[in-house]
C-alpha cells in the first residue's frame, strides 16, 4: 500500500511538472523563432533600402538602422523578369556563393511569388529568401543567416537538455521527499483499515450473542415476526461485517494474487448455473452465452468473486419478470465478461458513482427487497484492479451492463 501510494504521488506530480516544463520550453522556443524572423525582417528592410528597387513611397528608411549592422549583412540578389528568367545576379555582398550557385538556388526555390520568407539550406549553411514583386518581375534577396539559424538550433538543444536535467532533478527530489509526504496519508489509511478490522471482530461477539438469544426465545416461546426480524437483521449485519473485513484485508495485502492458468469458461458457467435457480425463484430468467475453452492467467478465486458479485447484483436489481444475461467472449487481445439485466428505472442514475463504496442508486434506501450496502461493486472494482482488469458500466435500451476486460 505504501509503495503504491508513493508511486502514484510521484507520477501525478511528475506529470504536472512535465506539462508545465513542456509549455514553458515551447513558449521560450517560439519566442526565439519570432525574434529570429523579426531580425530577418530588419535586415531585409536594410537591404531594400540599399538596393532602392522601389519608388520613394515604398522604400524603407535606412537611416534608422545601425551602420555596423549594415556592414555585417551578407546577401546576394537575383533579378527575374515576368517569365521567371534570370536577368541579373549581384554577388558583391557575399563571398560564400558564386553566380552558378545563385542560379541553381534561384531555379529551385526562387522562381515564384512567396508570401512568407523561407529558410533554404545549402552546403555550408542557410539562406533566408525573400521574394519581392516588382514592376518588371521579381527581385529575390538571399540573406545569409547561418549563424542566426545555428544559434536557434543550439538554443533548442540547450532548452531541451535543460528540461531533461530539470525533470531528472525533480524526480530525484520527489523520490526523496515522497516518503515523508505520503507517510501521514499511509498512516491514516492504515489506522482506518485497522479500525474496520478490529471493529468487525468486536461486532461479531455481540451479534453471535443476539443470534443465540433469539434462537433461545424462538425455542421457548415460538417463532414470531419479532424474532424473525431480529434474525434477519443479525444476518445482514454479519454479512456487512464480513464484507468490510474482506475489503480491508484486500487493500492491506496486494500480494495475495496467485496467478495460474484458469479455465474461466467453466468458472462463468458454474456461477451462472448457481444463480439461475435464485433468479427463477424471483420470477426472473437467467441466460448465458459462454465461449468454450477460454483460459486466462489469473487468480481463480478472485475472478470467481467478481463473477459472483456481478451476478448477485444483476439478480438483485433486475426488474420483476426481467432477464439477466451473462456472456463471455474473447477477441485477439483480451477476454470480455459481460453481465447485464433489465433496469427500467436506470435512465436518470449517475453511473459514474456505481463503484463508490456504500453508494446506492436508491438513495432513500426504501426498497426492502433490494437490501444491500453498496460495497459489492466497490469490491469488484478493487479485485479488478488487483488483477489488472478493466471494469466498466453502461446503460442502454433499459438495460444496465457491467463488463470486465482482462
Amino acid at each position: 500500500m505504501y509503495s503504491k501510494i508513493r508511486k502514484k504521488f510521484i507520477k501525478v506530480l511528475m506529470a504536472a511538472f512535465l506539462i508545465i516544463m513542456f509549455f514553458l520550453m515551447l513558449g521560450l522556443d517560439l519566442s526565439y523563432i519570432v525574434r529570429l524572423y523579426q531580425t530577418f525582417d530588419t535586415r531585409f528592410n536594410i537591404i531594400l533600402s540599399i538596393e532602392q528597387i522601389f519608388s520613394d513611397a515604398r522604400r524603407p528608411d535606412a537611416g534608422s538602422y545601425n551602420l555596423d549592422l549594415k556592414n555585417e549583412i551578407r546577401y546576394f540578389t537575383v533579378t527575374l523578369d515576368n517569365t521567371g528568367s534570370i536577368v541579373k545576379t549581384d554577388m558583391s555582398h557575399v563571398s560564400s556563393a558564386d553566380e552558378q550557385e545563385a542560379e541553381f538556388l534561384t531555379e529551385k526555390w526562387g522562381t515564384g511569388s512567396d508570401k512568407f520568407d523561407r529558410i533554404v539550406p545549402y552546403d555550408e549553411g542557410f539562406y533566408c529568401l525573400r521574394i519581392v514583386r516588382t514592376e518588371t518581375g521579381w527581385f529575390d534577396i538571399w540573406l545569409e543567416v547561418t549563424t542566426l539559424v545555428e544559434n536557434v538550433h543550439y538554443m533548442f538543444i540547450i532548452t531541451f537538455g535543460a528540461m531533461i536535467l530539470i525533470d531528472i532533478l525533480i524526480f530525484v527530489f520527489l523520490w526523496l521527499y515522497s516518503k515523508k509526504a505520503v507517510a501521514p496519508i499511509v498512516e491514516s489509511m492504515s489506522k482506518q483499515k485497522q479500525f474496520i478490522t478490529n471493529a468487525g471482530h468486536e461486532l461479531k461477539t455481540p451479534l453471535a450473542v443476539i443470534s443465540a438469544n433469539t434462537e433461545v426465545l424462538e425455542m421457548t416461546y415460538g417463532e414470531n415476526e419479532w424474532t424473525q426480524s431480529t434474525m434477519h437483521q443479525v444476518k445482514r449485519l454479519s454479512a456487512l461485517v464480513a464484507n468490510l473485513i474482506q475489503m480491508a484485508r484486500m487493500e492491506e495485502d496486494t500480494d495475495v494474487v496467485t496467478l495460474q492458468d484458469v479455465q474461466v469458461s467453466d468458472v462463468v458457467e458454474d456461477a451462472a448455473s448457481s444463480f439461475r435457480t435464485v433468479a427463477e425463484n424471483q420470477g426472473k430468467r437467467l441466460e448465458s452465452e459462454v465461449a468454450g475453452d477460454i483460459v486466462l492467467h489469473t487468480d481463480k478465486a478472485m475472478y470467481t468473486e467478481i463473477v459472483n458479485i456481478l451476478l448477485d447484483n444483476a439478480v438483485k436489481y433486475c426488474d420483476d419478470g426481467g432477464c439477466i444475461r451473462v456472456e463471455l467472449s474473447r477477441d485477439r487481445k483480451r477476454t470480455c465478461l459481460s453481465v447485464s439485466n433489465d433496469y427500467a428505472d436506470g435512465e436518470e442514475v449517475d453511473y459514474s458513482r456505481f463503484f463508490e463504496r456504500f453508494y446506492r442508486a436508491d438513495t432513500a434506501h426504501t426498497s426492502s427487497r433490494k437490501s444491500g450496502y453498496g460495497i459489492g461493486l466497490s469490491m469488484a472494482q478493487s479485485i479488478a484492479g488487483m488483477l489488472k482488469a478493466d471494469i466498466r458500466v453502461s446503460y442502454r435500451d433499459s438495460r444496465i451492463c457491467f463488463q470486465v476486460y482482462l
